[in-house]
């Protein structure tokens, strides 16, 4: 039930992913009712759910976060060094 900010793009792109529904905020606890109950009966939200997860803890290990930033650190140190010298 996206509000606000950025939950309606939030939600378009897990619905896009089959990881989930989305319902309007004046959604009634019938129609609540009948999302989660879609949600827990049918598979494939729970496989698009599980994709979804996986392609984020891939983006957020922390080894290659680190690796990302050693890298953006020393084109800038590099960058920085040849400044000096120049």
């Amino acid at each position: 039930m996206p509000m606000r900010r950025d939950q309606n793009d939030n939600a378009a792109r897990i619905v896009a992913r089959d990881a989930g529904l989305a319902l309007l905020q004046s959604a009634s606890a019938v129609e609540i009712r009948a999302a989660l109950q879609r949600l827990l009966r049918e598979p494939e939200f729970a496989t698009g759910a599980d994709t979804l997860g996986r392609a984020v803890a891939a983006e957020t290990d922390p080894e290659r976060i680190a690796d990302l930033v050693e890298d953006l650190t020393s084109d800038e140190l590099h960058r920085g060094a040849m400044t000096l010298m120049s």
